[in-house]
């Protein structure tokens, strides 16, 4: 090949390596350094106002406000608040919303009267207090009679029963109905199976502090005792007699010249059989349970009841069951 050949064919080869390098130069596409319009758009600068965010609202609530209402029992019984919160005694303090109008009711005890209020409520009717603020209240409470105070029956009930009712008079054989005599408080407890069934108001002997000793002290006997005989057609209404004077009576009274040994062996051995002991000793007797009034100590050594609580005894009570006499 001549020299203007080559020569001629690598000016052509030179030429199309240039154009060559352009066309793979465009096909990169532009960039931001060949076209300014091109250039990504700069981010918000942080802390700016972005008026296309979405907007939410806060959805906390604030607190409620609340008031405080405490209330004080003055005797026995229960109050209890409307809206529920306060069941005294237990819980006497509770919050309620500030600006509810809360109402407390009084039940006294059995044998117990509501006198009146004092603090956010006065007077002797009902109670309501609207709470703007903390407020406290009190309930006065007394006793129907100031001689009796039913308060201890259920107590007094479950001690007599023991765990089996093996605290009983051994004479009871059907030990479940019995009645516990507490001569403090004048108080009769009506008790079935160690629970309290019914409280009632009781009169004693007109000297009704200490046991008996001997007749016409007028004191009342404390003890177990048993029923023997019951009398439908007493002189007061209705009665139980009491299984009085018992074997420990009839020592101590041998030994101090009350009864001589026969009466004592006759009282001991009624004891043993659970029959009627010996009355009308130097020891006393014919104490009984019986009616014809409560609103005093009246009697000779005997439990006086209003009638009608000897009424209802008589329906559940007889001949065998215990009746126990404590202080």
């Amino acid at each position: 090949m001549s020299f203007r050949v080559r020569q001629s064919l690598l000016g052509s080869i030179v030429f199309l390596a240039s154009v060559l390098a352009a066309c793979s130069s465009d096909a990169g596409g532009a960039t931001s350094d060949s076209d300014p319009t091109l250039a990504p758009a700069p981010a918000p600068a942080t802390g700016s106002d972005d008026s296309t965010a979405p907007h939410h609202p806060s959805t906390s609530k604030p607190a409620e406000k609340t008031a405080a209402l405490t209330v004080t029992l003055d005797g026995v019984g229960t109050l209890r608040s409307t809206p529920a919160g306060i069941d005294c005694p237990g819980k006497c303090t509770a919050s309620f919303p500030t600006g509810t109008e809360v109402t407390i009711a009084v039940t006294p005890a059995e044998g117990w009267k509501h006198d009146g209020w004092t603090g956010a409520c006065s007077g002797a009717a009902g109670c309501k207090v609207e709470l703007d603020a903390d407020a406290s209240l009190a309930a006065t409470l007394s006793l129907l009679d100031p001689r009796w105070d039913p308060s201890d029956g259920a107590a007094d009930c479950a001690s007599a029963w023991g765990t089996a009712g093996e605290k009983l008079s051994r004479c009871d054989k059907t030990p479940d109905n019995y009645v516990v005599v507490r001569k403090s408080k004048r108080n009769l407890a009506f008790c079935k199976s160690g629970q309290l069934v019914k409280n009632y108001r009781n009169g004693l002997g007109f000297a009704p502090v200490g046991t008996k000793i001997e007749q016409g002290d007028g004191k009342t006997p404390e003890g177990v005792f048993y029923i023997p005989r019951v009398l439908p057609n007493s002189t007061y209404h209705r009665a139980f007699l009491l299984s009085y004077p018992t074997k420990e009576d009839a020592d101590r009274g041998l030994a101090s010249g009350l009864v001589d040994q026969a009466e004592h062996d006759q009282i001991a051995s009624a004891q043993d059989s659970c029959t009627e002991p010996l009355q009308n000793t130097g020891l006393g007797g014919e104490v009984e349970i019986h009616g014809e009034g409560s609103d005093e100590d009246w009697t000779h050594g005997c439990v006086a009841l209003d009638n009608d609580a000897i009424d209802v005894l008589w329906n559940v009570m007889g001949a065998g069951d215990t009746i126990v006499v404590i202080p």
